[in-house]
């Protein structure tokens, strides 16, 4: 039980970087110039294929979903 409840507060911290490093993605995207955003997140793009060819599938999936936050906070 106290395994389950060790492995249960470890994925609430996960969740919370993961979180907290979508939120400075969104902001550095709005801090930097509107002609730097598309190639910040085209970078963010290319980290992640850059990871999933090399069957890093925790780091691909992080940075997808950075990208992911780039894009959107780009449009806004």
């Amino acid at each position: 039980q106290a395994l389950a409840q060790d492995l249960g507060t470890a994925l609430q911290r996960i969740t919370a970087l993961e979180d907290t490093l979508a939120a400075l993605t969104m902001l550095a995207m709005r801090a930097m110039p509107t002609d730097e955003r598309p190639g910040f997140a085209e970078a963010l793009a290319a980290l992640a294929a850059t990871a999933e060819k090399h069957h890093d599938m925790a780091s691909a999936t992080l940075l997808t979903d950075l990208h992911r936050a780039a894009v959107q906070s780009g449009r806004a």
